[in-house]
């Protein structure tokens, strides 16, 4: 008889999502850490059918599920509420350019499954007290439209602050919003919901041009914003590079609150 390892006695195997209900329930056990599941939520039915570029893979414990998966050209995203389960799953290739969340899930992911060669980052993960939030007087920014997307995709063509701009911002004016400043008739400072739901939305992408920056703009921007989704009563969460201590100020003074560690892990091309 062959001696087994813990791991391969106890594997949690992985299959396509079938239930989303179920996971729905399952994901909002960390509800702001998971949004990014979420983004890809209206194209749901078709990952189902497998009729999508986005794989959704469960793993079941004792009955219930104990892990998701979401894997998407963009980004991929893991969640155990025990991280040791990440460790137990069986392997799958997690080709996404992009993983990010929770940095001890990531971090799990990258110690055991196959993501190649990837260049890591840390950050911190901020949820809103909207009781601290300053008020919205006086303000220069405005609310996008639909007509302003093409001003929008000159703005994030060359900035680097949204990836797969040319995708994403056609949705995020359908289903979230983005506040910018404008200067000449161009774009000069945005901010946008990355990811939204009926009740819980992630701020990202706010950036200010160089010429315009310490003028208290993507403040004016993240402000709007914030009010904005208040009025719906969504929560309000981001995330930040950790090593940017005006970045710390800032969202301290707005109002964002730590509430934890997020790390993306970027695949980078394989030095050989």
């Amino acid at each position: 008889m062959g001696i087994c390892s813990y791991r391969e006695v106890n594997r949690v195997e992985l299959t396509r999502a079938a239930d989303p209900d179920e996971l729905a329930a399952f994901l909002k056990g960390d509800y702001a850490n998971n949004l990014y599941f979420f983004t890809y939520w209206d194209i749901w039915d078709e990952t189902c059918r497998g009729e999508s570029a986005v794989t959704v893979l469960t793993g079941r414990k004792n009955g219930g599920l104990a892990l998701a998966l979401l894997i998407s050209p963009v980004h991929s995203c893991v969640f155990a509420p025990d991280v040791r389960v990440i460790e137990e799953a069986a392997t799958t290739p997690v080709p996404s350019p992009y993983i990010l969340g929770r940095s001890d899930q990531v971090q799990a992911l990258l110690n055991r499954w196959p993501a190649g060669n990837r260049r890591k980052q840390d950050y911190t993960f901020r949820r809103l007290r909207p009781a601290e939030l300053p008020p919205a007087d006086n303000l220069r920014s405005r609310k996008a439209a639909r007509a302003d997307l093409p001003a929008l995709e000159d703005f994030y063509r060359d900035n680097g602050m949204l990836v797969n701009w040319r995708a994403r911002l056609p949705r995020i004016l359908d289903w979230g919003c983005a506040y910018m400043v404008e200067d000449g008739g161009r774009i000069v400072s945005c901010a946008l919901t990355t990811t939204r739901t009926g009740d819980m939305a992630m701020i990202g992408a706010v950036y200010t041009e160089k010429g315009h920056r310490r003028r208290g703009l993507a403040r004016d921007c993240t402000v709007r914003l914030c009010r904005d989704l208040g009025q719906n009563n969504t929560g309000v969460c981001l995330f930040h590079a950790a090593d940017e201590p005006h970045l710390d100020r800032l969202y301290g003074h707005l109002g964002f609150a730590r509430a934890g560690k997020w790390l993306l892990a970027e695949r980078v091309p394989d030095p050989r």
